[in-house]
């Protein structure tokens, strides 16, 4: 049928490129069986063989899924591998026989447990299902399950604590999404390897995390929490009967859908954290639910999930390399679900199987492929005030997300954001998935970092210039939520610096202090090389510093000694550019200055004026001037 001589690079990429491993058109009889056989011949080297085929419908695959095949004997071995490895093994790895929960890996010292994490390990082992399996996950469901909440009338009705040892403290106010969605997969999935009292169980604890997200009603801008939400509220009805629930899942997926064809995509699909988790919703959704009306939206926000995967997916890198509204690991942890659908194209960390089937859309396939393109792309994020219970969202400035991709790294920015330590509004990244480098900035402030300091950006090409101005209602080392609460004290800071950072494989090692503030920082990177100027650097009396972190970061220490009210200080604010230069080229001319009480910034053509004595956020986010050519998104 077909053949094709001579190695060097994969199969299909010979395929895709000029038909020579391709046959001609065949016609196949439905529900006739073939027999198909593929001859590799292997010199030196690595070997890959992929056989794929062009459907009627116009849909390729590659390569041809393995469940058409039967008569294979090693086909049962190869899922039965892929289902340990992939599956079983990550989400059990944590998981306490002693005591039939899972533990946290974040706080290993403290030996808690989470109710979560020992549902999903529960899941996990049922897939897999051998005699003592089944056992223990049976063990696993029952010291979690009695932890719900079951009090009617309570807002946390429905939920469970996020720690076992805390189980009247439910500040983790999603964590019955998580649960609930998992309760439903096993009730689909594994009700006839369970006894019949915890099938009821299990049925009454799916029936309240249903009700629970009624009552909880997150906001159509927390993306992945409300997407779970309604996620766990149809497919509950559809299987238990809950008139309430569907009526609000219903409700909800529709104002969803709505707000994000109008207003674009809610922030949290820009995060590799959150993408998984709004994708595995809707991958469900898309799999199990049977109302016809609502699959249209199901699938239309499906497909912008990929769409933002396709815009921050560097093919040439083979990693997500966008900013990130929250981001909780800079090179990607394992148990991505979405690896597989993009024939491993799209890396997160190891191989895994996916518990929940997930299909890569043709018309985002090239997205995935590397052109040799380089390509800087801006789109809008969110428009002005999008509403009103978000308030860090709350302005009349769009939210804009830019990302450039070349064939040796990306570099990306949100125009505004804050610099708390789960967030990523500039980020780099160059090397290649198995040994990438990254760069980014934060405010360290022990383990929660420090929200007063607010980053805007403007980007062209690969060169972003960068301001931090400072909010004086927030306060200091809290969590960014803390924004939201009306009794937050004015921020009182005993030291305030700026990290650059840089990490990975590939990231080039300790810093080395500048001899002054203005002095460039220069460093190589594949493909060319990294620079970093200061441009700018006032905080009232003090006098600002480079100074190298134990780790070997660079920080630009603002303020130390003394604490001081930010609301006391006359001026402050720092501007510098980061520029990822390829070899043989020149970083974008900036500026900055200033002048009338407010800091000027100029790239090429581009500028943003911000206030430079410290402010409230709100009244920050009504200063803010940015230039059209600057919100105006790529065609």
């Amino acid at each position: 049928l077909a053949r094709i001589e001579g190695g060097g690079e994969p199969v299909e990429l010979a395929y895709v490129r000029d038909g020579a491993a391709s046959s001609r058109p065949l016609r196949l009889e439905a529900g006739r069986r073939y027999r198909l056989e593929a001859i590799h011949r292997g010199a030196e080297g690595p070997d890959s063989l992929r056989v794929g085929w062009l459907r009627p419908d116009g849909v390729e695959e590659m390569p041809i899924p393995a469940s058409l095949f039967t008569g294979v004997s090693e086909l049962a071995e190869v899922q039965a591998f892929n289902l340990r490895r992939g599956y079983v093994e990550p989400f059990t790895r944590n998981y306490d026989s002693t005591r039939g929960l899972a533990r946290d890996r974040h706080q290993p010292r403290t030996n808690e447990h989470l109710t979560r994490e020992t549902v999903y390990a529960a899941a996990a082992m049922l897939a897999e299902g051998r005699p003592e399996q089944v056992e223990e996950a049976i063990r696993a469901l029952r010291n979690v399950l009695p932890l719900q909440n079951t009090a009617e009338g309570t807002f946390d009705f429905g939920n469970w604590p996020r720690l076992v040892e805390r189980p009247t403290n439910f500040n983790a106010q999603n964590i019955g999404g998580f649960i609930g969605e998992e309760l439903f997969i096993i009730l689909r999935h594994h009700r006839e390897k369970l006894p019949a009292e915890l099938v009821g169980e299990i049925e009454t604890a799916l029936h309240r995390a249903a009700l629970r997200s009624v009552r909880y009603n997150p906001p159509v801008t927390a993306t992945n929490i409300v997407t779970k939400a309604v996620a766990v509220a149809l497919l509950a009805d559809q299987m238990l009967a809950i008139p309430r629930a569907r009526e609000w899942g219903e409700r909800r997926l529709r104002e969803l859908h709505e707000h994000t064809q109008e207003v674009g995509l809610p922030t949290e699909y820009n995060s590799p954290t959150y993408n998984r988790v709004t994708m595995r919703a809707l991958a469900l959704l898309r799999e199990e639910l049977k109302d016809e009306e609502l699959k249209p939206l199901v699938e239309d926000l499906y497909l912008a999930g990929w769409r933002e995967l396709s815009l921050n997916y560097n093919p040439h890198l083979q990693l997500w390399t966008g900013p990130a509204a929250r981001r909780y690991e800079d090179i990607f942890s394992p148990g991505a679900k979405l690896q597989e659908a993009s024939g491993n194209r799209l890396f997160f960390g190891e191989s895994s199987f996916s518990d929940v089937p997930h299909s890569l859309p043709a018309e985002f396939a090239e997205s995935f492929e590397a052109q040799g393109k380089t390509v800087t792309r801006r789109f809008a994020v969110l428009a002005a005030r999008p509403e009103p219970q978000i308030i860090d969202q709350q302005s009349p400035v769009p939210l804009m997300s830019t990302v450039h991709h070349s064939p040796h790294f990306s570099i990306g920015s949100f125009n505004r954001a804050d610099l708390w330590d789960q967030r990523r509004p500039l980020i780099a990244y160059w090397g290649r998935r198995d040994a990438p480098g990254f760069f980014r900035v934060l405010s360290p402030s022990g383990r929660a970092g420090v929200q007063a300091a607010q980053v805007l950006t403007l980007q062209e090409g690969s060169t972003v210039a960068a301001a931090v101005t400072f909010v004086t209602d927030a306060e200091w080392g809290l969590n960014p939520w803390d924004l939201h609460r009306p009794d937050r004290a004015p921020a009182k800071v005993p030291e305030m610096r700026i990290r650059f950072m840089t990490g990975g494989p590939a990231g080039g090692g300790a810093f080395q202090a500048p001899a002054s503030l203005p002095a460039p920082v220069s460093r190589v990177i594949p493909g060319g090389r990294l620079e970093l100027r200061l441009l700018q650097a006032r905080f009232g009396n003090s006098r600002p510093r480079w100074e190298v972190s134990p780790e070997g970061h660079l920080d630009l220490v603002l303020h130390s000694g003394e604490p001081v009210m930010l609301e006391r200080v006359e001026e402050a604010a720092v501007v510098f550019t980061v520029s990822l230069v390829p070899e043989g080229g020149k970083s974008v001319p900036a500026s900055a200055r200033f002048t009338d009480g407010r800091i000027q910034v100029t790239l090429g053509e581009q500028r943003l004026s911000a206030p430079a004595r410290p402010t409230t956020y709100a009244a920050l986010q009504e200063a803010l001037v940015f230039s059209e050519d600057s919100l105006r998104p790529s065609p």
